[in-house]
């Protein structure tokens, strides 16, 4: 069995991010959520993904 680095932290434009893969979520979803966020923060500075409640 392989395991996959659960956090992964994100640097642009001048802003960090640290996304935690959850057990059922698949990587691919959490790379997309990092470019994503990447892609529009520099229109949204105060840009956020998902996050528990």
């Amino acid at each position: 069995m392989r395991h996959l680095r659960r956090k992964l932290t994100l640097r642009a434009h001048d802003e960090q991010i640290v996304l935690v893969k959850r057990k059922q979520e698949r990587i691919e979803h959490v790379w997309m959520k990092a470019f994503l966020w990447a892609l529009h923060l520099p229109h949204y500075p105060g840009l956020r993904t998902c996050f528990n409640f």
